[in-house]
């Protein structure tokens, strides 16, 4: 609730990552302003990127949404509801690193690690690849009646949102011919 919107907003979340994919940016990230090192890192990736950049920062506001962020940033909720994003490596997280999330199609699934599955049975991250960026772009906000499709992960063990960091770089290319992009 706001000043602008004094009974809340009835709109679903504005999802930009998904957006500035759907416009063929070529450079997408979502930091957060209380984790420098990794801010500075997406800031210098961005400006060096060749092409459209998008950089999203989550940023706190002790006016108007105060804590909103503070499950991906305090140091008790951020290893269980954070995955940094690097090319070539499994998306895993929790505090003992023992939680993942694999692909069953294109549904992703959280799993533990350890019991059924290891980690080469998990995501395997690439940020070439247009198509698991739009899934990465989904899951955003929350939504209590939680499934993937509305940016929510729910799974047997537990529920639960997760902010997605480092980048998704399509494999579209700049081309210096007439056609302008080529894949």
């Amino acid at each position: 609730m706001t000043k602008s919107t004094p009974f809340g907003s009835i709109d679903n979340p504005f999802n930009p990552v998904a957006l500035a994919l759907g416009s063929e940016g070529t450079f997408i990230a979502r930091t957060m302003d209380r984790d420098p090192k990794h801010m500075q890192e997406m800031l210098k990736r961005a400006h060096q990127h060749q092409g459209t950049s998008f950089l999203e920062i989550y940023q706190n506001c002790n006016i108007f949404n105060d804590g909103a962020f503070e499950i991906f940033s305090e140091k008790s909720s951020k290893a269980d509801h954070t995955i940094y994003l690097e090319h070539g490596k499994p998306l895993i997280f929790g505090a003992d690193k023992n939680k993942g999330i694999l692909l069953d199609g294109l549904q992703p699934k959280i799993v533990t690690i350890g019991e059924q599955y290891s980690e080469n049975d998990l995501w395997i991250h690439d940020e070439t690849d247009s198509t698991k960026a739009f899934l990465l772009a989904k899951m955003f906000g929350h939504n209590e009646d939680a499934n993937f499709s509305q940016g929510h992960l729910e799974s047997s063990m537990q529920s639960i949102d997760l902010v997605m960091t480092q980048c998704c770089k399509s494999n579209w290319k700049q081309s210096k011919t007439k056609k302008g992009l080529e894949i």
